[in-house]
């Protein structure tokens, strides 16, 4: 089995962006690629708007349109209407109980 190449480092999500306003414009870009947004939300484009958007609000979108099992302890209201979370103690309990190492 080969090992694996150790991953160059990436430098701190921080220090990725030039400012805040880089910061939003890349928030937004990626929100219109992974959403598949139409031309009717250009205003969000504008340099003024703001995309109060987190990685979590991303990550519960993608597991409400992908069907995912989220494992979280967040308590967070971008949480409250997914079908499939489980906080990461009730994971470990069941995977324990299926006789699971670790």
């Amino acid at each position: 089995m080969r090992s694996a190449a150790p991953r160059a480092k990436r430098p701190r999500l921080a220090a990725r962006f030039g400012g805040d306003g880089a910061w939003q414009a890349a928030k937004v870009a990626a929100a219109f690629a992974e959403l598949r947004l139409t031309d009717r939300f250009d205003e969000l484009r504008k340099p003024s708007a703001r995309c109060s958007a987190t990685v979590d609000w991303l990550i519960g979108s993608q597991a409400a349109r992908r069907g995912w099992v989220l494992v979280t302890d967040d308590k967070g209201p971008e949480f409250d209407d997914l079908p499939r979370v489980v906080g990461h103690g009730t994971l470990r309990a069941a995977l324990t109980a299926m006789g699971a190492p670790g």
